[in-house]
């Protein structure tokens, strides 16, 4: 087997063995959300949490990845398709998945109108108040003052900004190899990055180290096995020591190790369980989308019940 085939077929099994893992991190998300405690579901559910909180990274990681998939040169033209692709891709999903908390808002209170006798002064007060506040919030940080009204796309805002500003991360990638990314890393777990929505040092951190792979021609899933057991065992200390004292660094230590480690492992997924979680991928974004409104609210009463 020559050296392009032996290529070829490690690249496949990266695909499908991300598309699997994709999968994993989504069931990751909805456990996130539904924001466990240990007075409600005992201290071994923030262990469990704190092993969840590694899906939006490793989805940032991915995204990093293939947007400088087989990318040569990154001039204006090869950007401007980039962009333009993602449009499609992320920006017109986003609008109009932001407007379905609006959408389920306007239905529920018109239902309790027309079936219920409620007054129309409820849902006058919320568009006046969606005015007033300006609209622009509903996309922006209209759920606590830092997320979109569909919160969890958080991350597709994010992600959308740190692509627009692609070009600084191919410069810095070019020009420093590793080094730029590892900056970057380091401004993210020791929480000096500016707080700015929408410009999270979590999406620069961990798209970067995907950009990177991508434009080193590096295979996610390709590392030695002296460096694979030196990674498993890193992340296993760091993750005991994380849940036992809960200091940030440590804690974004294990995030940033995990993640790198979880990937590496989607390629230990049984062939079996890879091709069913393959059939599922086209899903995931619809319930990154939608979990946070339908999925959680049903999955928490039955937890609670259990």
């Amino acid at each position: 087997m020559n050296t392009n085939s032996i290529t070829d077929s490690k690249t496949t099994v990266q695909s499908h063995s991300l598309n699997a893992l994709k999968v994993i991190m989504i069931l990751f998300v909805i456990f996130i959300h539904m924001n466990p405690t240990a007075e409600r579901y005992g201290e071994a559910a923030m262990w469990w949490h704190s092993i969840n909180i590694v899906a939006v990274p490793v989805f940032f990681i991915i995204s990093g990845y293939f947007f400088f998939y087989q990318t040569k040169a990154f001039g204006k033209e090869a950007y401007s398709k980039k962009l333009r692709k993602r449009i499609k891709t992320l920006l017109i999903p986003y609008l109009l998945w932001n407007l379905l908390p609006v959408l389920l808002i306007t239905g529920g209170n018109f239902y309790s109108i027309l079936f219920r006798g409620k007054s129309f002064d409820a849902l006058r007060e919320f568009y006046i108040g969606l005015w007033d506040e300006g609209l622009y919030h509903i996309w922006w940080d209209k759920t606590s003052g830092t997320m979109p009204f569909d919160s969890p796309l958080w991350y597709v805002r994010d992600l959308m900004i740190v692509c627009i500003l692609s070009p600084i991360i191919y410069i810095g990638i070019k020009r420093l190899g590793w080094i730029f990314p590892i900056i970057i890393c380091l401004l993210h777990l020791s929480g000096i990055w500016p707080q700015a929505n929408g410009f999270s040092s979590t999406a620069f951190c961990f798209f970067s180290i995907g950009a990177t792979y991508a434009l080193k021609d590096k295979l996610l899933i390709d590392l030695q096995t002296s460096a694979k057991i030196f990674l498993m065992t890193a992340t296993i200390i760091c993750y005991l020591a994380a849940n036992l004292t809960h200091i940030r660094f440590i804690q974004q230590l294990f995030i940033l190790l995990s993640a790198i480690l979880w990937i590496l492992l989607s390629v230990k997924i049984p062939d079996r369980l890879i091709q069913f979680m393959n059939k599922l991928t086209p899903a995931v974004f619809f319930i990154y989308a939608i979990h946070n409104t339908f999925v959680l609210a049903n999955t928490s009463k039955i937890l609670l019940k259990i």
